[in-house]
């Protein structure tokens, strides 16, 4: 497995660059805007402050008061579904269905905590997913698998994984024609 290191996609935009920070969190930077996505578990000492900042969820996988203090600035948008604007002053709530604009036609999804629902395996175009897999919160390895089957992104990243077994779902994708990234997302 790979460390959990700035990986780069290109688009017609530019360039856009994913770094893993640990667990559920991820940075996404591109044309000097940064983009922090769940960040509450590890060290985020060394990051720039976020211009958005994405929660998934209302658990301390996903959301620290202390983290987005330290990566808040006075411009810094959050999105957020609604049970989490409950709690994050200024939150701008997103809710199942609604999509905003991706960078230079890339189409992400990050799942945060979810099962193997509808909702995911009717998704479409999807170019790189962020897959978690670890119980209670999420799914087992094969529900994560069946539902990657099932919307096909490129590139898929297990993460939020603790204590799964990632080869297993690796090996559960073979001849998927869809591209798994194994990386490190508990080292930071």
């Amino acid at each position: 497995m790979l460390p959990g290191k700035p990986e780069e996609f290109k688009t017609s935009a530019g360039t856009l660059t994913m770094t893993p920070i640990q667990h559920a969190g991820l940075m996404l930077q591109a044309e000097g805007q940064v983009v922090q996505i769940d960040p509450a578990q590890g060290s985020y000492d060394s990051f720039p402050a976020a211009d958005l900042i994405l929660i998934t969820d209302i658990h301390g996988g996903h959301l620290s008061a202390p983290t987005l203090d330290k990566l808040r600035k006075a411009s810094t948008v959050i999105v957020a579904p609604e049970a989490v604007a409950k709690s994050v002053t200024g939150a701008t709530i997103v809710r199942n269905g609604e999509t905003k604009t991706t960078y230079g036609g890339l189409r992400m999804y990050v799942a945060g905590d979810t099962e193997n629902i509808p909702e995911m395996r009717a998704l479409k175009n999807i170019d790189v997913a962020f897959v978690p897999m670890n119980l209670p919160y999420t799914m087992t390895l094969e529900e994560a698998a069946a539902a990657v089957k099932a919307f096909k992104p490129k590139v898929v990243y297990p993460y939020h994984y603790m204590g799964s077994d990632l080869k297993a779902f690796e090996t559960a994708l073979n001849g998927s024609g869809i591209e798994v990234r194994l990386r490190d997302w508990y080292s930071r």
